[in-house]
């Protein structure tokens, strides 16, 4: 995995819980897509945008992330070494309501 080793970049977990949503602030870090990833999620009809990396102790089962005004949907999640967790999302159309909502 290439990039920053630091977990500098602000993202927000976003859970549902009785039709609101769930907010928690964390910091993680940017991954570059990765060639494999990319085409076994496009052959599931799928499209990987970003994958971020987070402390797994931080994740509870989130079903959305924003990071830098946009949202993203997980798609499936992988532990990474030494209690470490990466995201791995597609980008939504902005849903600027959702936005507003947990913002």
């Amino acid at each position: 995995m290439r990039g920053s080793t630091r977990f500098d970049r602000v993202l927000f977990l976003l859970n549902q819980k009785n039709e609101q949503w769930e907010k928690s602030k964390t910091f993680g870090r940017v991954v570059n897509v990765s060639s494999v990833e990319f085409y076994n999620a496009a052959n599931a009809g799928l499209r990987v945008e970003m994958q971020f990396e987070i402390y797994r102790r931080l994740y509870k089962n989130a079903e959305k992330v924003i990071y830098d005004g946009s949202v993203y949907s997980i798609i499936r999640t992988r532990k990474t070494k030494n209690d470490k967790l990466l995201l791995i999302c597609e980008f939504l159309v902005v849903d600027q309501e959702l936005l507003n909502e947990v913002m």
